[in-house]
């Protein structure tokens, strides 16, 4: 909750400092999550807070415990922001910034003409609510809104996924040295090479009078589009 394990007390001493010994293990395991992960690691679920209005303010509820507060909790207070093409998500509590993703956000609008309501379903934790829930800021729960019931089907192998596959999620970067490089949204990963996944590229077989694919880092060819290609945006579930 918008503390570090660095953060010193009014001694000048820091909470790792201290917590050497074995009979500290459990917080040793809870510094080594955040060190991992940061203050994301430790924050509610997604669907825990519901946000209010009393007058010109907004509060927050607890779905869980009915409390409620008017400070922001952490889960709540995820911004996301585009550079390069690419969105970078910016906590204005804890000030983490991290590149892929987090859970607090990883929601859709499911419109289903066997359901009597429309719900929002977290994808990540499988967590699904009638409310909007607290923690998407205004202007994505607009968006997810126009946005519907969208996912992402496999046409070769007929997988199914929420969230941009890893295979079609690189970006190309520019660093401030003007090198470029590719960054994976979905994983977090970034490498110079250009992928494997993004290396296949469609020809035309005059003997088989058809298009095919071939990869130009593997040599592998076939005459189906390849799985790490075949991913296409649906819209009805």
């Amino acid at each position: 909750h918008n503390a570090s394990p660095d953060d010193r007390n009014s001694a000048g001493v820091s909470a790792r400092s201290l917590a050497t010994e074995k009979k500290y293990g459990e917080l040793l395991t809870l510094m080594d999550e955040f060190d991992a992960s940061g203050p994301v690691a430790f924050e509610d679920r997604p669907g825990t807070w519901l946000v209010f209005s009393e007058g010109n303010r907004k509060y927050y509820q607890n779905a869980d415990t009915q409390e409620s507060r008017w400070s922001v909790p952490t889960s709540c207070a995820w911004l996301r922001q585009s550079k390069q093409g690419i969105y970078v998500y910016y906590n204005f509590v804890t000030k983490q910034v991290i590149w892929t993703r987090p859970d607090s956000l990883c929601w859709k609008f499911i419109v289903n003409k066997n359901q009597e309501r429309p719900m929002w379903f977290n994808y990540r934790t499988k967590h699904m609510q009638a409310e909007v829930p607290g923690e998407l800021p205004g202007e994505l729960v607009g968006e997810l809104m126009d946005e519907g019931s969208t996912f992402w089907f496999n046409e070769a192998s007929g997988d199914m996924a929420w969230e941009e596959p890893k295979e079609i999620s690189w970006r190309k970067v520019v660093d401030e040295r003007g090198g470029v490089f590719w960054f994976n949204q979905r994983t977090g990963l970034s490498q110079w090479d250009d992928p494997v996944d993004m290396a296949w590229r469609e020809e035309f077989s005059q003997k088989e009078k058809k298009h095919y694919y071939w990869n130009e880092y593997t040599g592998e060819a076939a005459f189906g589009k390849p799985e790490p290609i075949a991913w296409t945006m649906k819209k009805e579930l």
